[in-house]
């Protein structure tokens, strides 16, 4: 799926931009970073509330 959207970014909408062919690629460069820069932030948010002490207590009561 990450292909696909890369390929969607470089060969569609950033074509009507007008922009070169470096700028291109370093705009799709860019937004990888930023897309695997989140992705780390959010599960490391996922991985703290999962681990806290309050949540799996919350989750054993439930069983």
């Amino acid at each position: 799926m990450g292909a696909f959207l890369i390929d969607l970014l470089g060969q569609g909408l950033l074509r009507w931009l007008g922009i070169s062919e470096f700028w291109r690629d370093a705009l799709l460069g860019l937004l990888i970073l930023l897309a695997v820069a989140s992705d780390a932030v959010i599960l490391g948010w996922l991985r703290r509330l999962w681990a806290s002490p309050a949540l799996r207590a919350e989750v054993g009561n439930e069983r």
